[in-house]
């Protein structure tokens, strides 16, 4: 006996949204492009910026169009990465909503400013925010710092963004065309949020094949004092191999016996 015809109406409908992380650095600390909620539900909440996917669009025209609706922030599609796909059941009191999640970190953001149903937009520091977030959920009545589930998706996209800087040369963004080891230190540490011992770094780093390239000059480390350092510039590698681990994350090898 064949199969009966799908039939749409079988199935209950539901949504699809976006939710979009841009991280950036802003005086040395890592931040979060976070809007204020202008609409209910979580109306004043903090989130991230984002939105419906409409049905002519695919999850990147949409991640795109909805953060520039939002913040007034042109970003190319090629810089997102995706996190993960959300979707609790009740995750969205207006009805069952299933979000993809985007990722980007971006040197040189421009000011975003809030738009359509976002009353504000603003760059706000991440790990202060996760804190605050748990704190916040750690209380009996559950308060939401962020929206929905955004601290969850927030902190996932936060994993991403550390795993791009261990695999690719995200972090020489942040620098200057030529730079020195102490000032690419301070991209890691900013968006590890640890302080780092500079021999190790430099001993690590300077394994990857291809990824740092002297210059033969040296100068002073930007904000620095006493001895001149090396410079550098970025090689032509798309990924960092063997890929520069955020410490406690990576594994020694084995000892031969």
């Amino acid at each position: 006996m064949p199969p009966e015809p799908h039939n749409p109406r079988d199935f209950p409908p539901f949504a699809v949204t976006v939710d979009i992380a841009i991280f950036t650095l802003v005086h040395n600390e890592l931040g979060v492009v976070l809007i204020r909620r202008g609409a209910t539900p979580f109306l004043g909440a903090l989130a991230l910026p984002g939105g419906f996917v409409k049905p002519d669009e695919d999850l990147l025209e949409a991640a795109v169009r909805e953060l520039q609706e939002e913040t007034a922030l042109a970003i190319d599609s090629a810089d997102l990465v995706q996190v993960g796909a959300y979707g609790a059941p009740y995750r969205d009191p207006r009805q069952r909503v299933v979000s993809v999640a985007f990722a980007a970190l971006v040197a040189n953001l421009d000011k975003p400013t809030g738009g359509s149903d976002a009353a504000t937009a603003a760059v706000y520091p991440v790990y202060e925010v996760l804190a605050r977030n748990a704190q916040a959920l750690a209380k009996p009545n559950r308060e939401h710092l962020l929206a929905f589930d955004h601290g969850q998706i927030l902190d996932d996209a936060l994993k991403v963004v550390t795993q791009l800087i261990e695999h690719t040369p995200l972090a020489t963004h942040f620098c200057s065309p030529t730079f020195t080891l102490s000032e690419l230190r301070q991209v890691y540490e900013a968006v590890w949020n640890e302080k780092l011992d500079a021999a190790n770094f430099r001993k690590r780093i300077l394994k990857a094949e291809g990824f740092l390239v002297p210059t033969g000059d040296k100068r002073l480390p930007k904000g620095a004092r006493g001895r001149l350092a090396e410079t550098y510039v970025c090689g032509n590698v798309k990924e960092i191999s063997p890929p520069l681990r955020k410490p406690g994350t990576y594994f020694h090898e084995p000892r031969k016996r």
